[in-house]
């Protein structure tokens, strides 16, 4: 049986954050001999340039270089500790396009600029990350979503359930508020046992 191993790495939200958390992904990611590396999305947080603060002194704080900045640092860093050969996968998300759906919206002559593309700003093209968008397979019969695909439902487990519905019969699906998919999965599973 061919076995592969990947590392799923949750909404960093740089630069907000948990700077001990992420030193410690680093060193289990260089530790673990690692088929492929996901960030699950939220790499960054672009705080500047999110609707939240449109128009307040959080626009203008002048701090979303250096948050890119942290951003590609780590993203070396992960591929410093995973090595050549691990493939790297950045799933799409809404906090990754705050800053090309900021400048569509109030600069669109900026837009085709290749220096404002997320990859060129924190080093998905220079690190050798593969981006991808929507639900995406990085192990047969393993999907990830990191889930601003679709709107959110007040009823809870209702948006997992959805999410592995609409995705067919895999067996797993991980999002990003993936506890919903994950209980209705092991739901199933329990309904299995209690019947067998």
């Amino acid at each position: 049986m061919n076995t592969k191993t990947w590392m799923v790495v949750p909404d960093l939200q740089v630069p907000l954050h948990d700077q001990e958390f992420v030193e410690k992904l680093i060193e289990v990611a260089a530790r673990t001999k690692l088929d492929g590396l996901l960030f699950i999305g939220d790499l960054t947080d672009s705080t500047e340039v999110s609707r939240w603060v449109k128009g307040k002194p959080g626009e203008f704080t002048g701090n979303l270089q250096d948050a890119f900045d942290q951003t590609r640092s780590i993203v070396r860093r992960f591929r410093a500790a995973v090595g050549d050969e691990c493939e790297m996968i950045l799933q799409d998300s809404n906090h990754d396009e705050r800053t090309m759906k900021y400048v569509e919206q109030y600069a669109p002559a900026l837009a085709s600029l290749r220096s404002l593309d997320l990859g060129s700003l924190v080093g998905l093209d220079s690190y050798s990350v593969g981006f991808v968008s929507g639900a995406y397979e990085f192990l047969p019969g393993v999907k990830s979503m990191h889930g601003h695909e679709r709107p959110y439902t007040q009823v809870p487990g209702r948006w997992g359930m959805l999410r592995v519905i609409e995705h067919g019969t895999h067996d797993q699906l991980l999002a990003r508020g993936g506890w919903y998919a994950a209980q209705w999965r092991y739901q199933q599973l329990e309904a299995s046992l209690d019947a067998a």
